[in-house]
């Protein structure tokens, strides 16, 4: 029953795909922000905010794809591990250099998140 609740797990490589681009958000967070800000022309305040806004839209979605990627690896509870699936999620992986992207965009998660990065890696 608890699996009737779950979201529809995704494909390894549109995780790993999708957990890129969005530690890319991340890495870009500050430049995005800043062409808000000059598009918007308001007083710095507000740029904080929307710079903030972006970046935890960011750290959130990396958030739930790296439980995505904790659960293939490791299973869920209701599920053991599947050997295909890890294969093709570290073969992703590889393929993307995710591991490089993960280690670069530590510092811009929070801590639990970041205790999800030392399991992935």
């Amino acid at each position: 029953m608890l699996s009737f609740f779950r979201q529809s797990q995704k494909n390894p490589a549109e995780v790993v795909r999708t957990l890129k681009e969005a530690l890319q958000t991340l890495d870009r967070g500050d430049k995005k922000a800043e062409k808000v800000r000059l598009a918007v022309n308001a007083n710095g305040c507000f740029s904080e905010l929307v710079k903030n806004m972006i970046l935890l839209k960011a750290s959130e979605e990396v958030s739930k794809l790296l439980q995505s990627v904790k659960g293939m690896l490791l299973g869920f509870p209701d599920q053991e591990p599947q050997t295909e699936v890890v294969a093709q999620l570290a073969q992703e992986m590889y393929n993307q250099n995710l591991l490089i992207v993960l280690l670069q965009n530590m510092k811009r998660v929070d801590f639990e998140v970041g205790c999800l990065f030392v399991m992935v890696a």
